[in-house]
C-alpha cells in the first residue's frame, strides 16, 4: 500500500538539499515575525496580539534565516535519507512502515536539535530585552558572559521536544493520515491533501511537544538562574492548579495551543509542500 506525502513513497525520489534550503529560506521570510511575537508573548506572559510583541518584527532575522536554513533545509532531506537507510537494514522490524517512519522522524529531530540549538539560542537572545544586535555581536556577548557552555542553554528540552515532535510529525504525515484517508476513499494524491496532512501532523506534534517548547523558551529568555525543565514544568502545573480559570484554560493560554499550533501547522504544511514540489515528490 502506498502511503505518504501526497500519496508517494518517501524514498521514491532522492533527497534534495537544495530544495530543503529553498523551503527553509521562504519559511524564515514569511514566519519570522510571527515566531518572534509568540516567543515574547510566552516569555513575558502577555497576550499574543499585544503591540509590544510586534515592535521590530524582523529583529534577529539574519539568525532566523540561518536557523531555518538548517532546521527546515536539513529536516526534510534528512527524513528522506534516514528513512531510506532504515528500510535498507535487513531486519523485519525495520521494514515496518510505521516503525521506520517513527525512527526516521525521531532521528531527524535529534540531529536538528544538536545542530541548531546554539543558533536558536542566539536568535532568541536577540529577540529579548538583552544581548540585542547582530548575530556576531550577540554570540560574542553570550560567549563573554558565559563561555562556550552558554551555547548549550536549552539543549535538554530542545532534544526532548524535537524527538517527540519529529517522531509524531513524520509518523502522522507519512503513514497514519494517508492511511485514514485511504479508508474513507480519499486517497488521490494532490497538493491540497499533501498540505492538509503536513499541517495537521505538525499541529498535533506541536500540541504534544508544547510543554518542552515552553521550558526551552523560558530557559532561553532567562536573565539569571536558569531553572531545569523538570522544575519549570512542575511550576507550570502548580500554577495551572491554582488558576481561577481552570487547569485546561490556563495551560491553553501558557502553552499557546491555539496560535502557536496554528503557526507551526501552517508553516510546516507550507514548507513541506514547497520541498515536495521542488523535489518532484508531489502532484
Amino acid at each position: 500500500t502506498q502511503s505518504t506525502w501526497g500519496g508517494l513513497m518517501p524514498h521514491e525520489k532522492p533527497a534534495s538539499f537544495s530544495c530543503g534550503a529553498i523551503s527553509g529560506l521562504l519559511h524564515a521570510g514569511l514566519f519570522s515575525p510571527w515566531d518572534r511575537a509568540l516567543f515574547l508573548a510566552q516569555l513575558h506572559n502577555r497576550p499574543l496580539f499585544r503591540a509590544a510583541n510586534f515592535i521590530h518584527p524582523f529583529e534577529g532575522f539574519h539568525q532566523a534565516i540561518l536557523q531555518r536554513f538548517l532546521t527546515i533545509g536539513l529536516y526534510f532531506p534528512l527524513i528522506d535519507t534516514t528513512e531510506a537507510l532504515i528500510r535498507s537494514v535487513p531486519l523485519d522490524s525495520f521494514k515496518n512502515r510505521d516503525f521506520s517512519a517513527l525512527l526516521a522522524g525521531t532521528s531527524a529531530g535529534v540531529m536538528n536539535a544538536i545542530l541548531t540549538n546554539p543558533l536558536t539560542y542566539i536568535k532568541h537572545q536577540s529577540w529579548g530585552t538583552h544581548h540585542q544586535g547582530r548575530i556576531y555581536e550577540t554570540a560574542v556577548t553570550i560567549f563573554r558572559t558565559g563561555g562556550p557552555v552558554a551555547f548549550l542553554r536549552g539543549v535538554r528540552p530542545t532534544l526532548i521536544r524535537d524527538v517527540v515532535w519529529g517522531g509524531t510529525f513524520h509518523l502522522l504525515r507519512s503513514q497514519w493520515l494517508p492511511q485514514a484517508r485511504h479508508h474513507v476513499s480519499i486517497s488521490q494524491p494532490s497538493i491540497f491533501w499533501g498540505f492538509f496532512d503536513n499541517a495537521l501532523a505538525a499541529t498535533t506534534a506541536t500540541i504534544i511537544s508544547s510543554p518542552f517548547n515552553y521550558a526551552r523558551n523560558l530557559q532561553y529568555g532567562a536573565e539569571k538562574n536558569v531553572l531545569s525543565t523538570q522544575v519549570l514544568l512542575k511550576d507550570l502545573w502548580r500554577e495551572a492548579c491554582r488558576a481561577p480559570e481552570g487547569i485546561v484554560s490556563h495551560l491553553h493560554k501558557r502553552l499557546f495551543f491555539g496560535w502557536g499550533s496554528v503557526r507551526v501547522g501552517v508553516g510546516m504544511g507550507f514548507s513541506a509542500q514547497v520541498y515536495e514540489l521542488c523535489a518532484g515528490k508531489s502532484k
